[in-house]
């Protein structure tokens, strides 16, 4: 795995499809989603489910997912004072597609942290992984997301990230927003506009 984003003993890591033992931390970060409970919360039981998790999946899951370069995960891990992690607090992933314009760009998805970890700067870290990796590995030059309107924390979280919203899906009440990968992040009114905007929708 690559660590792209750290802070204290957290890093936020990509994940690298050759690498031993990668497979088992993909599935913890699949049950910590699932189940909302972290390493240190699980018993023998779920433990052995998450090796299941980790068999059932296999060599054809891991070409559809890991060597999808279309497809990259990343994790947030704590880690000991050798730099060994040992719990799994945060899983994202972000996807490269083309947009109406044909221009590739990327998806921000799945952006979860456990309720013990959240309101340190975790999601944002997360983020900066996922930003760094573009920069460094790829053209692409826009990121894009979606949020639920009334999710008020996920769209103040994104505006400190620099994103500004661009679409309103009032049916499927989803705020979408964009940013660019490269530069500072984008005026802060943009975010207030964001949240008047959700909330308009979340009053109607």
């Amino acid at each position: 795995m690559i660590v792209y984003a750290e802070k204290e003993n957290v890093q936020a890591v990509m994940f690298e499809p050759d690498e031993p033992g990668e497979l088992e931390l993909y599935a913890r970060a699949s049950v910590l989603c699932l189940e909302g409970k972290t390493d240190k919360d699980m018993d023998p039981e779920l433990r052995h489910k998450i090796l299941d998790r980790a068999a059932q999946m296999g060599p054809a899951a891991w070409e559809r997912s890991y060597r999808n370069k279309k497809l990259r995960h990343f994790s947030l891990l704590m880690v000991d004072e050798e730099g060994e992690a040992h719990t799994v607090i945060g899983e994202a992933c972000l996807q490269i597609k083309k947009d109406e314009t044909g221009q590739e760009i990327a998806f921000f998805k799945n952006g979860y942290v456990h309720k013990d970890y959240r309101g340190q700067g975790y999601c944002a870290l997360l983020h900066e992984a996922r930003r760094q990796y573009l920069e460094e590995e790829t053209q692409v030059k826009v990121i894009e997301t979606t949020i639920k309107a009334d999710n008020f924390a996920s769209l103040r979280a994104a505006s400190k990230q620099g994103f500004e919203q661009y679409k309103v899906d009032e049916e499927e009440r989803r705020i979408y927003l964009r940013r660019p990968v490269h530069g500072i992040p984008l005026a802060p009114q943009s975010s207030m506009a964001v949240q008047q905007d959700a909330y308009h929708m979340d009053a109607a």
